[in-house]
């Protein structure tokens, strides 16, 4: 309940209620997830995708990377071998793509130094094409994980990662 109360605040753009829900989704998971239930790990993640989406929308960008990394150390173990667990995929896969999101908008600062721009566009490039990876090994992914999360749209990815690729040939 608490997740999807931070969902719909997120989706309404209250971004510190629903940071603070997600929190506290995220804190009754990995209470659950101590517990011995290996279930909830993937869960824990999408929490911290989901703190990351929120701080993102509050203009909160370290908080943001932050959280988004966090996610890829939970789902990391669960995505590695032969059968993923499918809802790790999908936090991954938007915490690739929150990374990427983040790059871009690191790279569209001014002023920076031209290397550190094509660094941020090529940073974003790896990140979306970690995130479209992700995707298809969920194969026919949905807008909502089994676990109940919102997740993203693997044809946005693709379409940022065309805007990366226009950018990054523009400075060639």
């Amino acid at each position: 309940m608490l997740a999807v109360r931070g969902t719909v605040l997120l989706a309404a753009k209250q971004n510190a209620a629903a940071i603070k829900e997600f929190e506290n989704a995220r804190s009754t998971y990995q209470s659950l997830f101590k517990t011995g239930s290996a279930a909830y790990h993937a869960s824990v993640a999408a929490c911290d995708v989901k703190l990351g989406e929120s701080s993102t929308m509050a203009g909160q960008d370290r908080a943001a990377e932050t959280y988004f990394r966090r996610a890829l150390d939970m789902a990391s173990p669960l995505i590695a071998g032969e059968t993923p667990d499918v809802d790790a995929l999908y936090a991954a896969a938007d915490a690739y793509a929150g990374l990427g999101m983040l790059s871009i908008r690191k790279a569209k600062r001014f002023p920076q130094a031209p290397q550190e721009q094509k660094q941020n566009w090529t940073d974003a490039r790896s990140w979306y094409q970690k995130s479209l990876s992700a995707w298809q090994r969920i194969g026919h992914p949905n807008h909502i994980a089994s676990n109940g999360f919102q997740a993203g749209d693997p044809a946005k990815g693709k379409r940022q990662l065309e805007t990366v690729e226009k950018a990054l040939a523009a400075m060639h």
